[in-house]
């Protein structure tokens, strides 16, 4: 019997040829100095080499039988490139002479202690087992399991040419298996140092393995310690460019992030050096639009050029992947940290301070409140703004009631988001039902429905309204007191600086009628025509648009047919994606623009008392710091009523901070609000 030196089956010597798989009964090694297929290695004569499957710059990995075992191995023998030769047919390597001969001994030892680190490991999973090493022919062999498969590079590369996209659940299950070898190898103080699509190997039978430690360390912790520069670019974070710095698990985290980013996007991540002279690195979301928030950002954190910022282990970022914990995107969580180094001084301060009587009031009053809370389930109803996904809508509330059910856990919210297309009629139904939900979205509620709603007034008792914009004004917007904003919306101006506009300022480019008005901002704009009262005025201005600019979905502004784009922030991160770097915004405040509350909340008039404390307590915590960060500084497009959160958007958002000088100026609707949206809706039905 002859045994195959290609699939290792064995078969009768009279054939030629494998009937198994057509190889040759004596094959060539694939290149002169390769191993000939039949060589016979480790003591006793235990492995019986086949042909080769792989080489690199460091290394030829081999197919092999087990004598012993009576099983296919992979052997991968240490033959770096440039330091060592073979004669063609012999078995002994042959290494070079002086600098390189140190070189190539000092590579030899590395070998070794990459299999001494994989050895650790054999029971896992996700990572591949090492049988056996050893020295021979002056340079050294690790016998390794053999994976049938396919390495995730060549995966990723063949679903590329296909013109497919690889599905989000597959690439989250892959990350979720090297994440969780990571976090077995970190345990034992050993960084991977080289997380790659090319290390990472999806077996025929659905495991998924992460292969060659060969750059593997010992994680330097805290200390600063030179370390040999082995990485691949695309997946190295800076810091691993540097012969000497600290090195731990966040080195892999970024490898990780970056392989994500590849699996997800279809394309390569830009090279973390040159990111930190300007960092162009393009958003997931961007390039896939069909994934999360939650998604993009966690990969965008797994990325962050500072690894302070990134997730400090493999478990934070699989938790971060797997939805189990909100995740802010790096420059949010940059401002974060700033805010709460802030807070923890001003927190010292604050007691000196010669308002601090009027905070502390306020806060006995909400301790009072959590102890006397009876246990209770509430329920929260929201709705969806176009093109917003009730999933993430939920994920975000969700985020922002943290706190809250911290503090709270005698109260048991239940939180609801449903499209925007279906929930007044949803609302409407519940309504006559009489089976409100507890606090819900009433921006679709007019004047004629507050016999159905709670009066609000309590929500005053818990929150010191000078922190916030519009609150010390409160009953002058909402005098029936049956609607809480959490946010507002501000008019803005964006020119577009291809189109010519020069030096002409917004009040300019309005006078020649060189501009568009987006749906969204006929409200916001109406007094352009002189309007003084938003709900008598609104409709004549809308239906007279076109004697100026003219009315569309931004396409013209886009195409650069006007120069100018009448709107609100909402549309700022549209703008900064469609014309990076070629617009500019302004903010015309001459004639008072209009703005808008966003997110109204309610409560259900018939709730029980112990609902309604439960209640009025969850409004409060929604615009607190927390959940205004939550909802509008990570993830919203509203401006926070909360007035720390607000300058902590503008420190990330700077180019709006103009907005402030019009918050004083600006009329607000208020209660007059439902009926211009019911009026816009009914002019857009017209116009179509």
């Amino acid at each position: 019997m002859t045994r195959c030196m290609n699939c290792m089956q064995e078969y009768d010597s009279q054939y030629d040829m494998c009937p198994y798989c057509g190889c040759e009964r004596e094959p060539k090694p694939r290149e002169l100095y390769f191993l000939v297929p039949g060589t016979v290695l480790g003591s006793g004569g235990r492995y019986e080499v086949g042909v080769s499957v792989g080489d690199g710059g460091f290394g030829i990995t081999y197919r092999a039988w087990d004598r012993t075992l009576a099983k296919t191995v992979a052997i991968k023998e240490h033959y770096p490139a440039g330091l060592v030769n073979r004669v063609p047919g012999e078995k002994d390597v042959i290494v070079y002479s002086g600098r390189r001969e140190r070189e190539y001994r000092i590579g030899k030892q590395r070998f070794l202690e990459e299999a001494q680190n994989m050895a650790r490991y054999n029971t896992h999973d996700n990572i591949v087992n090492v049988y056996d090493f050893f020295e021979e022919n002056h340079t050294a062999y690790i016998v390794m399991e053999f994976l049938e498969g396919i390495n995730y590079r060549e995966y990723l590369e063949e679903k590329a040419d296909r013109g497919e996209e690889v599905p989000v659940r597959e690439s989250l299950e892959v990350m979720h298996s090297v994440l969780t070898a990571l976090s077995e190898v970190h345990k034992s103080d050993i960084l991977h140092r080289d997380i790659s699509p090319d290390n990472i190997f999806l077996c025929r039978d659905g495991r998924i393995k992460l292969i060659d430690f060969g750059a593997a360390r010992f994680s330097a912790k805290d200390e600063t310690v030179n370390v040999t520069v082995i990485l691949k670019p695309g997946y190295a974070p800076p810091e691993q460019y540097q012969s000497k710095g600290r090195q731990g698990p966040w080195i892999d985290i970024y490898a990780a992030g970056a392989t994500l980013y590849r699996a997800v996007t279809g394309q390569a991540p830009e090279e973390s050096v040159n990111r930190t002279e300007e960092d162009g690195l393009v958003p997931p979301k961007i390039l896939r639009p069909d994934i999360s928030r939650g998604l993009n950002n966690a990969i965008l954190r797994a990325m962050a050029l500072q690894p302070e910022l990134r997730f400090q282990s493999a478990e934070e970022f699989r938790e971060a992947l797997s939805g189990e914990v909100m995740v802010r995107d790096v420059g949010k969580e940059l401002w974060l940290r700033k805010v709460r180094r802030f807070v923890s001084i001003g927190a010292i301060s604050v007691a000196v301070m010669a308002g601090a009587a009027v905070c502390m009031d306020i806060v006995e009053q909400r301790k009072e409140a959590a102890a006397i809370l009876d246990p209770v389930g509430i329920t929260l109803w929201a709705s969806t703004d176009p093109g917003e996904d009730p999933g993430e809508k939920q994920e975000l509330l969700e985020g922002a009631l943290e706190s809250f059910r911290a503090e709270y856990p005698q109260v048991d919210v239940e939180v609801s988001c449903m499209d925007g297309q279906v929930y007044e009629e949803r609302l409407r139904q519940a309504m006559e039902a009489g089976s409100l939900p507890t606090l819900f979205d009433s921006s679709c509620l007019g004047e004629e429905d507050y016999g159905a709603l709670e009066d609000l007034s309590d929500v005053f008792r818990f929150l010191d309204t000078g922190e916030y914009y519009f609150l010390d004004h409160y009953r002058d917007f909402f005098p029936g007191r049956r609607q809480l904003p959490l946010a507002f919306s501000m008019p803005v101006a964006y020119h577009c600086t291809l189109a010519g506009t020069g030096e002409r300022d917004v009040g300019k480019l309005v006078e020649e009628g060189d501009y568009l008005v987006t749906p969204g901002g006929y409200f916001t704009w109406y007094n352009l025509y002189g309007g003084g009262d938003p709900v008598t005025d609104f409709r004549d201005w809308a239906e007279a648009c076109g004697e100026g600019g003219r009315v569309s979905d931004g396409a013209g502004f886009l195409g650069m047919e006007t120069a100018c784009l009448l709107a609100d922030n909402t549309c700022y991160e549209w703008v900064q994606a469609n014309l990076p770097g070629v617009y500019e915004v302004g903010f015309w405040q001459e004639k008072g623009m209009t703005g808008a509350f966003r997110d109204y909340y309610s409560m259900d008039g018939e709730a029980t008392e112990a609902e309604k404390a439960a209640a009025v307590q969850v409004l409060v915590y929604l615009l607190a710091d927390q959940a205004q960060d939550v909802l509008y500084v990570q993830n919203g497009q509203y401006l926070p009523l909360n007035k720390n959160v607000y300058r902590a958007y503008m420190e990330i958002n700077g180019e709006l901070a103009g907005l402030e000088a019009g918050i004083g100026k600006v009329q607000m609707a208020g209660e007059q609000q439902a009926p211009i949206d019911r009026w816009f809706r009914e002019l857009e039905a017209s116009w179509e």
